[in-house]
């Protein structure tokens, strides 16, 4: 099968300044990804017509699809309409009727009308208009013989939407013939490189389907693509390698679709019919934001106690004034102390408790940065485990929550 190839470009000079993170590249290389199409280059450009000119006329010599986003806004510093046409060698004109789309939007919403509105109004000689479902100014997709340039918003919620409406779109125009299906394997537990070294051949395998491995703080992803002519084929080639996947990782694997970790402890106490109740000190009210990121949620968590300071712990959760003097805060005599009264307090089945040092002061020789308990109470008994984290105080607190929620769904799954 040929590969096409993509090209992203994120247009703003706060993007090259670093004032702010373009997140953009990454769902639209995973939504490019999915139509088959190999991303082959990220460009920052500022906001700047001639750059962004040449940067598209670069990419065109190299990609088939090029998308530009953001600079399509109102202001003056909005220029990647004049870059993309005078990198096309193309006129741009005034569209009265997407102007009118735009000014009842603004009108609706009580938003006075100033005239540098209408440049968002500005399409490229032959460009087709891609709505706008969720602000103002639309996208543009503009064929150049066998190549298409795609142009969003910066906003991600506006390039998101868009982008994925214009999918199919776009996969119509290149008439690509094959489809392209992942899994992303969720691992928690075991480090990139053990995780590596448990799938290195799937790792280093081409043809039709290829795995890769990504790591994010507490977890580590491992994705399998294929591609086929149709679905039940890419589905197919993926199989054996699937139970190759699970089959090494075993127990250290919490989701074989992508599922988040809260979601999937979610799920088992809802089947279960069992409450948690949460106690947190380094965490500041991470675990339970985690949990209640999912819908429904009520179902099975029913309390969330921060109790950041020592005064708290034993006013809130009556952990005995003696264990702190003696063991500490960041003991595992008063994380187990944290679980149970959480649990008795709340009256559900379960407790789960989280101490430690994020840093990047307050340890000690003793205790260092990145020293966190763990318990979980049930009825019936009480797990504790130790952790020594690394990194900064946000890798901290994240592999934390990660390792709280993952000793609830061990304990679950028991």
């Amino acid at each position: 099968m040929k590969h096409v190839q993509a090209e992203i470009i994120s247009a703003g000079t706060e993007l090259l300044l670093g004032f702010t993170v373009s997140s953009n590249s990454s769902f639209l290389s995973r939504i490019l990804a999915g139509l088959g199409l190999d991303v082959y280059k990220h460009v920052v450009v500022g906001d700047n017509t001639g750059r962004i000119a040449h940067a598209v006329r670069a990419a065109l010599r190299r990609a088939h699809v090029v998308v530009v986003t953001g600079g399509l806004g109102p202001t003056l510093d909005d220029v990647t309409v004049d870059g993309v046409a005078a990198g096309l060698k193309r006129t741009w004109r005034f569209d009265p009727f997407t102007w009118s789309k735009i000014e009842r939007r603004f009108r609706a919403r009580g938003i006075e009308i100033i005239p540098s509105m209408k440049r968002q109004a500005r399409i490229i000689q032959g460009a087709e208009i891609l709505p706008n479902r969720v602000g103002s100014a639309p996208g543009q997709l503009v064929r150049v013989q066998k190549h298409c340039v795609v142009l969003l918003p910066g906003v991600p919620s506006e390039a998101r939407a868009m982008m994925e409406d214009a999918a199919q779109r776009l996969k119509r125009l290149l008439r690509l013939p094959w489809v392209i299906e992942s899994r992303d394997f969720l691992v928690t537990g075991l480090s990139e490189p053990q995780v590596e070294a448990r799938a290195e051949d799937l790792l280093t395998m081409g043809g039709a389907v290829t795995c890769g491995i990504y790591a994010c703080p507490g977890s580590v992803t491992l994705r399998l693509t294929a591609k086929a002519r149709t679905r039940q084929a890419a589905v197919k080639l993926m199989a054996p390698f699937e139970k190759k996947i699970k089959s090494r990782l075993g127990s250290h694997l919490y989701s074989a679709d992508g599922t988040p970790l809260e979601q999937v402890v979610g799920g088992l106490l809802a089947r279960k019919r069992l409450t948690l109740a949460v106690a947190e000190s380094c965490t500041g009210g991470l675990v339970s934001s985690r949990l209640t990121d999912t819908p429904g949620s009520s179902r099975y968590l029913r309390s969330s106690i921060v109790a950041y300071d020592n005064r708290e712990k034993i006013r809130l959760l009556k952990v005995p004034k003696r264990l702190l003097v003696r063991h500490g805060a960041v003991s595992a005599d008063v994380v187990k102390a944290m679980a149970k009264s959480a649990r008795k307090s709340a009256g559900t089945d379960l407790g789960l408790a989280v101490t430690g040092i994020a840093g990047p002061t307050g340890g000690s020789k003793a205790k260092p940065v990145g020293l966190v308990y763990i318990a979980l109470d049930h009825k019936n008994r009480a797990l504790c485990e130790r952790y020594h984290f690394s990194g900064e105080r946000k890798d901290i607190r994240d592999k934390g929550v990660q390792a709280a929620l993952n000793l609830v769904r061990r304990a679950l799954l028991e």
